[in-house]
């Protein structure tokens, strides 16, 4: 109940900040982007049951900009993963049952971002929100959760309605693994992680 308080509340605030903001300079923004998510909530799991440190993450985003300096944003990713099921070995370890499994991690976030260093060739921005994440792996149910987003980051203006950015994402969604397999062997109850990510954004 805490956690979707929270959750209400930074939806509230964003909605607020969106409505007051005069849109006289605004436009619609479309991006494209790509990256590499490292788990950071699940690290341990993660690496027993798919192996490296992190995923190859892509998405697509929509936002809208207001009057300088502020942005809003709605984004999703998708995170697929190819690994091994594993099962603990009575010894304190674990090892490999051989059973392959999928998954899919798939965040959406919307984040409200305040610009620096208007007119310039390079823009950067910090930004905060919410989010949601949606987690399936073979066989299971799908797990469901919210969270918080932070971001930072900055545009390279090709032209005034195209950019390339560079983006670093940190999100936490608690309470949503750790109740069974890999994760409860190991601890974790955190799907979020680190993004880093490039990309293109169109204002029309």
């Amino acid at each position: 109940m805490k956690n979707q308080k929270t959750i209400l509340s930074a939806a509230a605030m964003l909605t607020i900040m969106a409505v007051l903001s005069p849109a006289a300079s605004g436009g619609v923004i479309v991006a494209l982007k790509g990256g590499y998510y490292m788990p950071n909530g699940w690290a341990d799991s993660h690496d027993a049951v798919y192996g490296g440190s992190g995923m190859v993450a892509f998405g697509i985003e929509a936002g809208y900009t207001f009057e300088f300096p502020l942005e809003i944003a709605l984004g999703i990713d998708f995170i697929p993963e190819e690994g091994n099921r594993i099962w603990p070995d009575g010894q304190g370890g674990w090892e490999s049952t051989g059973e392959s499994i999928s998954s899919d991690l798939m965040p959406v976030t919307l984040v409200a971002r305040w610009r620096f260093m208007r007119e310039r060739t390079f823009s950067p921005y910090t930004g905060a929100g919410i989010g949601y994440v949606q987690f399936k792996e073979t066989r299971e149910n799908a797990k469901k959760g919210s969270g918080l987003v932070l971001q930072g980051g900055g545009d390279f203006y090709l032209t005034k309605l195209v950019k390339l950015f560079v983006e670093l994402e940190y999100t936490s969604f608690p309470d949503i693994i750790g109740d069974a397999g890999a994760s409860r062997y190991f601890g974790e109850n955190d799907l979020g992680g680190i993004t880093t990510r490039l990309g293109a954004r169109f204002t029309f």
